[in-house]
């Protein structure tokens, strides 16, 4: 879900929280389960884990980051992508830069 929003597992600023999860002893989970599945935590863990980054995570999921509503931004961003990949017309420039 915080990846919706614009943040990153590998964003700098939830170090301690992926590192809060990533510490969690998983022998006391289901290890049939697939990656996809995810594991499941009880909330007073998952509030644990996420304490030390509570606000970031906040303001992500109450659109008050740089970019609000990120996914609706992202939507855009891709369509000017697909339609500027097709684009093989034009010539690099070479002339000096103003």
């Amino acid at each position: 879900m915080l990846t919706e929003t614009g943040l990153r597992e590998t964003d700098p600023r939830l170090k301690e929280c992926m590192e809060n999860f990533e510490n969690l002893n998983t022998a006391e989970f289901d290890h049939d389960l697939s990656e996809s599945a995810g594991v499941y935590i009880d909330k007073n863990t998952f509030r644990e884990c996420i304490a030390d980054n509570i606000e970031l995570i906040a303001k992500a999921f109450s659109n008050s980051m740089v970019v609000p509503e990120f996914s609706e931004f992202k939507k855009e961003i891709d369509i000017l992508y697909r339609k500027a990949k097709c684009n093989k017309n034009g010539k690099v420039s070479i002339g000096s830069y103003v």
